[in-house]
């Protein structure tokens, strides 16, 4: 018995030797634990909280899994674990160590300093995180660190000496956009731009720059460049041309991609800068034609193409050599006047022209590369619409020449042209002959004008035309053609609006006369531009929920949600009902979007603006204020883990 006795005592006191051992924690300041760590060859754990808080979760941590047996045998032979209480003054200074972390949390450092891997309490507790395949992963990590000795050279912060050089030496400008506070811009900057792979790629194909967006010269940059979030990466030419950009926190094998990326794109095409006299009289000495890119600074298919197509290698090689190339805003400077010069309407829209300013050809819309490509090698064979149009008019009776036309005239937007020519067939051709698939396709695709015999007669012969063609097609055709023909009496110019109100008037009589199908939800969209057009926000706003409450909208999306209220903030509504209406819309779009959070805060950002112009409570204003912090905030985290999340759709 006493045996017995004696083998369970010792088997006890070995549960309990077994148990006691635990992770060691050290009472140290920061650059104690530092010197220990690099005396030891150590790295360092640090257990960050605050003073009288309440943490069970951290106090099962340490009374479960800072106790078994390997999790305290790896740290304590691995890492200086150290307690940093932030109301403690001699960890005052320790919160910029922590790089925007939320504490409290638990970080791994290098022995010289550098955060490596982080998690808490809760992560720990739940099993999300395990503490010794963090540990491990550190110890990986400040081995990389220690090995890599070269960082990126960033040069000063000097756009033109940088424009410059990169024009002498044929280089990019690569430019690290970024704010203090961000989180995934810090770690690029320690953890990516000081590995010695990085570093020797972008110091030997890129010039340079680091920039603030809180402060200038980089928050003009951005704002010149559309940055949104941070970090993005900007490649720039030496022209000040975007060639292409990349955000976000990546790998360093990522983010070697991103500065391949940017050269497979270079040079891209190379726009010309001056006066449009210079820009002909550098086509004369030359001898090439001129293609213009007439876009606006608000318009996100333009931006598209300057980003993503005119950057490319294939499209610069191809523009460069067989044009003079030339960019410019449709409204500011002598962009107004070609504006009138060549029609244009819709943007972007893509100008041909001779050494004289004379159109050579015109397409409207945004082109991918290939595409961009093939109609620019119809311009150099003289296939153009202008050529298009020499040949029609050699042959009038040619349907396959006439065809040919039509296409390129609507592909350049020239809808009068098209109604001319249109006009002037049907003029020839008896109404019988209109069943023809021939005919019926060039009135389906092409015909506008609601007063033009042939349309007349479509819209008399429509259920016969339905029995032979697809109803749908035919009724479709007669909505589309009513509403947009209504929408000719509201015309906007950089004078004004101008809108026949009489014209408009009678339209509405040969609506009813003809019995149009749909014609009170026609002229329902009709009024409801000449409202937003004129500036009358009570009856915009009233227009709407009269069309919406009969069902005209259907279920409306975000997009079309955040039009009626974008239409509010850029027409300079001051009526405080209808901002807060509009304000009220911008939430239902950020409700109903599936997008990923980072694209839908504009919405919310908008709101904030009609809130703020519509005098509304300061703890409105302010909760969204917050709200959209918090935001911002998570789309970094999403972004920095690559895993952007979508928000729930709302009522679509």
């Amino acid at each position: 018995m006493h045996k017995i006795f004696s083998l369970s005592v010792v088997l006890l006191l070995a549960v309990i030797g077994a148990n006691a051992q635990k992770v060691k924690f050290y009472d140290l300041t920061w650059e104690e634990a530092m010197h220990k760590a690099k005396q030891e060859n150590k790295e360092i754990f640090i257990d960050v909280t605050q003073a009288g808080r309440k943490d069970a979760q951290r106090d099962k941590v340490y009374k479960t899994i800072f106790r078994k047996a390997e999790v305290a045998k790896y740290m304590n032979a691995h890492f200086v674990s150290v307690k940093a209480d932030m109301m403690e003054e001699k960890w005052s200074g320790f919160g910029p160590k922590l790089e925007m972390l939320m504490y409290p949390c638990m970080v791994f450092y290098s022995a010289e300093g550098s955060q490596l891997h982080f998690t808490n309490a809760p992560s720990l507790v739940s099993g999300d995180d395990d503490i010794l395949a963090k540990a491990k992963a550190s110890l990986e990590q400040a081995k990389v660190k220690r090995a890599n000795k070269r960082s990126i050279t960033f040069e000063a912060a000097d756009m033109e000496a940088a424009f410059k050089k990169a024009k002498a030496k044929n280089k990019l400008i690569f430019i690290d956009t970024y704010t203090t506070w961000c989180r995934p811009c810090l770690k690029m900057a320690k953890d990516v731009f000081t590995i010695d792979e990085v570093a020797d790629y972008y110091n030997e194909n890129f010039i340079s720059l680091k920039l603030d967006c809180m402060k200038e010269p980089g928050k003009s940059l951005a704002d010149k460049y559309g940055v949104k979030g941070f970090p993005t990466f900007l490649f720039i030419d030496g022209h000040g041309e975007l060639v292409h950009t990349a955000d976000g926190y990546m790998e360093p094998d990522k983010f070697i991609e991103q500065g391949k990326k940017a050269l497979e794109n270079k040079p891209g095409i190379k726009f010309m800068h001056g006066s449009w006299d210079e820009v002909k009289a550098m086509a004369r000495k030359e001898k090439k034609m001129i293609f213009v890119d007439c876009y606006t600074a608000w318009c996100g298919p333009c931006k598209m193409l300057a980003k993503d197509v005119f950057p490319q290698k294939a499209v610069g090689e191809f523009f460069n050599e067989h044009f003079i190339n030339f960019k410019v805003d449709m409204e500011k400077g002598e962009g107004i006047d070609l504006k009138n010069q060549f029609n244009v309407s819709a943007f972007p829209t893509l100008v041909w022209v001779d050494a004289n300013g004379k159109i050579q050809h015109k397409s409207v819309g945004s082109l991918e590369a290939e595409k961009l490509i093939k109609t620019g090698q119809q311009v150099v064979d003289g296939k153009g619409l202008i050529a298009l149009e020499e040949k029609y008019l050699k042959d009038k009776g040619n349907f396959d020449g006439m065809a040919e036309y039509i296409y390129a005239l609507s592909v350049a937007s020239e809808q009068g042209k098209i109604q001319e020519v249109l006009a002037e067939y049907f003029d020839g051709v008896k109404n019988k002959d209109l069943f023809e698939k021939d005919n019926y396709d060039l009135i389906n695709y092409y015909l506008t004008d609601v007063y033009a015999p042939a349309f007349i007669y479509f819209d008399k012969k429509q259920e016969k035309f339905a029995e032979m063609y697809k109803a749908e097609d035919v009724a479709k055709k007669l909505y589309g053609a009513y509403l947009s023909y209504g929408h000719s009496y509201v015309k906007s110019t950089s004078k004004g609006p101008e809108i026949d109100d009489e014209g408009f008037a009678d339209y509405k009589k040969m609506l009813a006369k003809r019995k149009v199908e749909g014609r009170e939800k026609i002229i329902g969209f009709v009024e409801n531009n000449m409202y937003r057009e004129r500036g009358q926000w009570p009856e915009f706003v009233a227009s709407i929920k009269a069309m919406n409450e009969k069902g005209y909208y259907g279920t409306p999306n975000s997009f079309i949600l955040y039009n009626w209220a974008f239409a509010m903030t850029k027409g300079g509504c001051e009526d405080k009902a209808c901002l807060l209406q509009g304000a009220e819309w911008m939430q239902q779009a950020f409700d109903a979007s599936s997008w990923p959070v980072k694209y839908n805060i504009v919405y919310l950002e908008c709101k904030l603006e009609m809130l703020k112009k519509a005098q509304a409570e300061t703890a409105k204003v302010d909760a969204l204020t917050q709200e959209i912090a918090k935001l911002k905030k998570q789309a970094e985290e999403e972004e920095k883990n690559g895993q952007p999340q979508s928000l729930q759709m709302g009522a679509m």
